[in-house]
C-alpha cells in the first residue's frame, strides 16, 4: 500500500490528538518525528517511518541513524499497527 498524504494527515492528527507533537523527520530519513513534551524543551522520542515496502537495508540504515541519535524508530503500516525496530546485530549460531 502507498500511503497518501490524506492518510498521513489522519494519523498525525490521531497522535496530537493523543497530546504529542509532531515535527517533520527528513532530517533523520525518517518521515515524522514524535515528541512527547514541549518540542522547545524535549528531544523527539519516536522517529516514525510510514511503511510501504522499502527494502531491509534501507530499514537497517535508518535505525542506525537514530540509535546514534537517541530516537526509537517505528515503523506504521496502513493500519496504524506499530513494529518498533531494535537494532540488528547478527550472532553465529553456536548450536
Amino acid at each position: 500500500m502507498i500511503w497518501t498524504k490524506i492518510k498521513k494527515d489522519i494519523f498525525i492528527k490521531k497522535l496530537q490528538n493523543d497530546g504529542y507533537t509532531i515535527s517533520d523527520g527528513i532530517k533523520y530519513g525518517v518521515d515524522i518525528l514524535v515528541y512527547t513534551g514541549n518540542i522547545d524543551e524535549y528531544h523527539a522520542k519516536y522517529a516514525i517511518l510510514f511503511f510501504d515496502e522499502q527494502c531491509i537495508k534501507d530499514i537497517v540504515s535508518v535505525q542506525r541513524i537514530c540509535s546514534s541519535v537517541g530516537k526509537i524508530l517505528v515503523l506504521v503500516d496502513e493500519s496504524f499497527n506499530f513494529y518498533e525496530v531494535e537494532r540488528f546485530n547478527a550472532q553465529e549460531n553456536k548450536n
